[in-house]
């Protein structure tokens, strides 16, 4: 009994929705022949960056926030990520701007006057969560400046 030839031939659905029928043996399967190398390689900027403290560092009129968590035994600067900063970006457009990250903390505290250390980094890891920044790659909990 003789085989059939093996047939390279596959039905692909196209983003209409019609089926269309490919010959593998002439899909170009070398990236090098996809396409033309660039003649000059384009670099973005390197992205302006800044430590982000996890648990804000309270100031001015808000300093009572600051004691409240000093009280607890937290160095707030033991507890930042470095993330994009400048006009228009994460950290200062998401996060304290319409992000209202100390706003939330404030909130935080005045609603729970008898809140723990541990309370406090529950309440961290939360907000990293709910803000998108525990799962941001390769970003690591560091001190400020470090």
């Amino acid at each position: 009994m003789q085989k059939e030839p093996y047939n390279r031939c596959y039905s692909l659905i196209t983003s209409t929705g019609v089926g269309k029928t490919v010959n593998v043996d002439n899909v170009i399967t070398d990236p090098a022949r996809l396409l033309p190398a660039p003649e000059k390689q384009l670099m973005l900027p390197k992205p302006q960056m800044a430590d982000h403290h996890i648990i804000p560092k309270f100031r001015g009129n808000s300093k009572p926030y600051a004691d409240f968590i000093a009280k607890r035994g937290i160095d707030v600067d033991q507890y930042t990520i470095s993330i994009q900063h400048g006009t228009g970006s994460l950290h200062l457009k998401n996060l304290h701007g319409q992000g209202k990250w100390n706003q939330n903390w404030m909130k935080w505290i005045d609603e729970n006057p008898n809140a723990t250390a541990k309370d406090i980094f529950q309440k961290a890891g939360q907000m990293m969560d709910e803000y998108g920044l525990s799962d941001m790659f390769g970003n690591k909990i560091h001190p400020y400046g470090r």
